[in-house]
């Protein structure tokens, strides 16, 4: 097995589960009621794009347009910042506001 096999597979088998989990994430979960739940299906989804695009680009021997690369990487772009706000809207604003509220 070459290389280039071995990550065609291996990235498959990631885009797989990336879209699986974003279509069962959305289909059975109230993703959209949480900050971290939006954070987890954007980014999620974001990475998903990515892998289908490259993968399809890699099968069909075709070459991604620029602007469809720019909003693909605008998407992941968002989509970590609003990962990065969910950590510290959890981790450290509603933490100190429960340690403020504990006598």
């Amino acid at each position: 097995m070459t290389d280039l096999t071995f990550d065609v597979a291996v990235l498959s088998g990631a885009a797989v589960a990336a879209n699986l989990f974003c279509l069962l994430y959305f289909a059975l979960a109230p993703w959209y009621r949480s900050v971290e739940g939006r954070a987890s299906w954007s980014m999620t989804f974001s990475v998903a794009l990515l892998l289908d695009v490259a993968l399809v680009a890699y099968w069909l021997h075709w070459t991604v347009p620029p602007w469809l690369a720019h909003v693909i990487y605008f998407v992941i772009f968002i989509a970590c910042w609003l990962k990065l706000g969910a950590l510290v809207q959890r981790q450290f604003i509603e933490y100190r506001r429960r340690s403020r509220s504990t006598p």
